[in-house]
């Protein structure tokens, strides 16, 4: 076992350098200013990043971290923590989802306007049935020639 910012002490275990963290000394601490606690870890840690010893990555809410130092960023967002937003990177991003959902909207819309034009048929068809039947009682009338007269032709 090598301690990278530290010494080995007498229980074999590693005593790290004020600056980092972790138990090889592994992880560069991020404290704001120069202000540490008496067992230094840090008062306050820099924008970004989190933990007792500033030394964990904050991704925010555009990304997940994968270790202590790196996110893995949700599109269209990129950089170390996930906080650039690139304009490129957006119109890509949703040109890609407009190109991916159209045959969704497609298979969407053309079963609502058949649906549409079957209600609409159905409530014609409804219309000319009680005018006839209204008319009926007092003239002889046949449903074409209400469906004439409705339409206006």
């Amino acid at each position: 076992m090598q301690c990278y910012h530290g010494k080995k002490n007498r229980d074999g275990d590693c005593e790290c350098e004020p600056a980092y963290a972790g138990q090889l000394c592994e992880r560069k601490k991020h404290c704001q200013g120069f202000e540490l606690h008496f067992n230094y870890s840090c008062v306050s840690c820099e924008k970004g990043w989190t933990g007792q010893e500033c030394d964990f990555i904050d991704c925010g809410q555009n990304g997940l971290p994968t270790s202590a130092v790196e996110c893995q960023c949700t599109e269209p967002y990129s950089g170390q923590m996930c906080d650039q937003l690139k304009t490129t990177d957006v119109y890509l991003y949703y040109n890609s989802k407009i190109y991916s959902m159209g045959p969704l909207g497609v298979l969407t819309i053309v079963p609502m306007i058949i649906i549409l034009f079957g209600c609409k048929h159905l409530a014609d068809k409804r219309q000319v049935y009680r005018v006839t039947k209204a008319l009926k009682k007092d003239h002889d009338i046949e449903p074409s020639q209400v469906r004439s007269f409705l339409k206006g032709y």
